[in-house]
């Protein structure tokens, strides 16, 4: 079992896409995965979303939502 872990977040693994940025304290987004230890599985994610961002695949300005599958 796994004891208390400190999380650094200049340690932790990030995925970027076009107008998201995921910071992954535990589990996995995408192929972007915690080297954290957990008893049970658990995923913790911190997002930012950059609400500038208004392009989408036809170019004009609607906004887009990002697909974070």
């Amino acid at each position: 079992m796994a004891s208390l872990q400190e999380l650094h977040a200049s340690e932790l693994p990030v995925r970027r896409e076009p107008g998201v940025e995921v910071r992954v304290l535990s589990g996995r987004s995408g192929e972007v995965a915690a080297a954290t230890e957990n008893y049970a599985p658990f995923t913790g994610l911190e997002m930012r979303l950059d609400v500038t961002d208004r392009r989408n695949d036809a170019g004009d300005d609607r906004r887009n939502g990002a697909s974070l599958k």
